[in-house]
């Protein structure tokens, strides 16, 4: 039902993204008037959000810049009508992939070796009598999901 409610959300903003219950807006930046164009379109959300009575949580917004070239401060304002700076970040996790500035994708990488290293524990720790075929399965279906998921986006 809210992906039917917010299914008009990209005809009220340019270079926004949908999937599930959040929103992906970008916009490539190449002269400032880029940057208000782009303070414009999270206007044009609030706007529209304001038509819907919805209310944004801004704490969950943020912006990831790649480059350095512009700095610029987005604004958006909160339930109680005040205007809030949305926070700039240096990493953001999306859809379970941990994206930085730089595209080096190492907190992703090292999140999932951790999380891989967890998993190879509680198996050895619970299944220490077990054959080398049953191990191969629990290795199979507790340890390698975690290491392959996005490969595609973070190791193509």
């Amino acid at each position: 039902m809210f992906t039917i409610y917010i299914n008009d959300l990209p005809s009220a903003c340019e270079n926004i993204y949908l999937f599930a219950d959040d929103a992906k807006m970008f916009k490539i930046i190449k002269c400032p008037d880029d940057l208000k164009s782009m303070q414009l379109n999270v206007i044009n959300m609030q706007n529209w959000l304001n038509v819907w009575r919805m209310i944004p949580n801004v704490d969950k917004c943020c912006v990831l810049k790649f480059g350095n070239k512009y700095n610029n401060i987005y604004e958006m304002w909160d339930s109680a009508q005040v205007k809030q700076v949305i926070q700039v970040v240096k990493v953001i996790k999306d859809l379970g992939v941990f994206v930085d500035d730089k595209l080096t994708f190492r907190d992703h990488i090292y999140s999932k070796v951790k999380l891989a290293n967890t998993m190879l524990g509680i198996i050895n720790r619970h299944f220490r009598l077990i054959d080398e075929e049953a191990y191969l399965c629990f290795y199979k279906g507790l340890v390698i999901p975690h290491l392959e998921y996005a490969v595609q986006v973070w190791c193509p």
